[in-house]
């Protein structure tokens, strides 16, 4: 599925980010795509 979507997004615009579920939730979110991540250490609105 990620080699899917990593197909169809136009990385200049567009971006993605996996969320790795576990205890050290911290470590395992990775982005791909345009806008750098969040700080997740601060306030996050979704």
């Amino acid at each position: 599925m990620r080699h899917a979507l990593e197909g169809i997004i136009k990385t200049d615009f567009d971006s993605l980010r996996y969320y790795y579920l576990g205890a050290n939730w911290q470590r395992k979110v990775e982005h791909v795509g345009a806008k750098p991540a969040a700080d997740l250490g601060g306030t996050l609105i979704v």
